[in-house]
């Protein structure tokens, strides 16, 4: 179970990755740096580096493409607790694919910087496994996304999505979920009314 403690949070991920040293959880106490964000606040563009990872300790953010000519803004990943934030290094990469990132709530972070990170592995090489752990878990979260995308269906995607990533509904505007797999959020409501229903949890 995770801590309401950011820094008790984040030292609870990485143990449960595989057990840090009584050295390394001392480190990390003693340097790690905690940040409040307000709602609405774009990580990429409110003082704050790009290049940084951010660690969730409280609140939501999300990942979004802007509206363009031809398209409506585009919900790309919802964060909550527990999940880890990476900030694209710069907007001229690509332009139009550049993801903004968002506070949906106010938001307490773990923010681990580029140098420091560098720095902490350097001190602590045990901890490149935990983020290559940590790569591979946020590569599998995208690949099954990605595999709640194809579905043809707007059914088959809401009932994947709530299967998978149900715990969202409670936290996260329907807007955004709905955004997050392409469909409409009129749809997405009916259709999880209609699971409610049969379910037996409506009249």
């Amino acid at each position: 179970m995770l801590s309401n403690n950011p820094s008790t949070t984040f030292l609870q991920y990485l143990d449960n990755i595989k057990k840090i040293s009584i050295e390394l959880t001392a480190y990390i106490t003693d340097t790690i740096e905690v940040v409040s964000i307000k709602k609405c606040k774009e990580l990429n563009t409110c003082e704050i580096v790009a290049g940084n990872i951010y660690f969730v300790g409280s609140g939501i953010l999300r990942a979004y493409l802007p509206a363009s000519d031809t398209t409506e803004e585009t919900t790309t990943r919802i964060m909550t607790s527990g999940d880890f934030v990476f900030v694209s290094s710069t907007k001229e990469i690509n332009s139009e694919l550049f993801q903004y990132i968002e506070t949906v709530s106010d938001c307490i972070v773990i923010k681990i910087s580029m140098e420091k990170r560098e720095r902490m592995i350097s001190e602590f090489p045990e901890l490149n496994f935990h983020y290559r752990k940590i790569a591979q878990l946020y590569a599998d979260e995208i690949a099954l996304k990605e595999y709640v995308l194809r579905q043809k269906t707007a059914t088959r995607r809401v009932e994947l999505f709530r299967k998978h990533f149900g715990e969202l509904e409670q936290l996260v505007p329907i807007k955004y979920l709905a955004s997050l797999i392409n469909v409409h959020r009129c749809t997405f409501t009916e259709i999880k009314n209609k699971h409610y229903r049969k379910s037996g949890g409506g009249g």
